[in-house]
């Protein structure tokens, strides 16, 4: 009898690799009624990609001191680019667009403790200090056959039968390949 590795067996490995060795938070979203949100992501719909509870966490976390109605300003702006289907931009101007964001964080305004006005950005990822982020695997796709998605607050690379494997460029700065 030929010794065979499932999809499921590979991504089994795979999670708890990044669990063990780089120290991963794992989100399993799976159930068995497709439209069960109670899966402990806390999204809305099945089919939504942002975990907005986690990128509030990292807003928080990351932007002490801007005002907490900043932060969720600079959220809602987030979302609303993020969200946005871009039909009229081609797939790299939305990436970029995106990555911007990632990167350098949402412009925001507003008024300090002594009536002086502030423009700072709200950080969605400390490029800095990786430490600062949390890292984490969603499984539970179902996408394709397999899948596992790992993400840096909300950023994601996918590994399945149904791409080429790049995570890559997803695990932490020190981590080994």
């Amino acid at each position: 009898m030929p010794n065979f590795i499932s999809e499921a067996q590979i991504e089994r490995a795979l999670v708890q690799k990044l669990q063990h060795l780089h120290g991963y938070d794992v989100l399993d979203c799976h159930s068995e009624d497709p439209e069960d949100l109670n899966d402990g992501s806390g999204r809305a719909h099945k089919r939504d990609v942002i975990l907005v509870d986690r990128l509030r966490e990292a807003m928080e976390r990351l932007n002490p001191d801007i005002p907490a109605p900043v932060r969720e300003e600079a959220l809602e702006k987030v979302l609303e680019k993020v969200l946005d289907r871009r039909a009229a931009m081609t797939r790299v101007a939305a990436n970029q667009e995106v990555y911007g964001l990632l990167r350098d964080g949402i412009p925001v305004e507003f008024d300090d403790a002594q009536g002086r006005k502030q423009k700072e950005r709200v950080r969605l990822l400390d490029l800095n200090d990786l430490s600062q982020n949390r890292y984490w695997c969603k499984t539970g796709s179902k996408m394709c056959k397999a899948g596992v998605g790992c993400g840096r607050q909300w950023r994601w690379c996918w590994t399945s039968s149904c791409r080429k494997p790049t995570t890559a460029r997803c695990l932490p700065k020190n981590a080994t390949r």
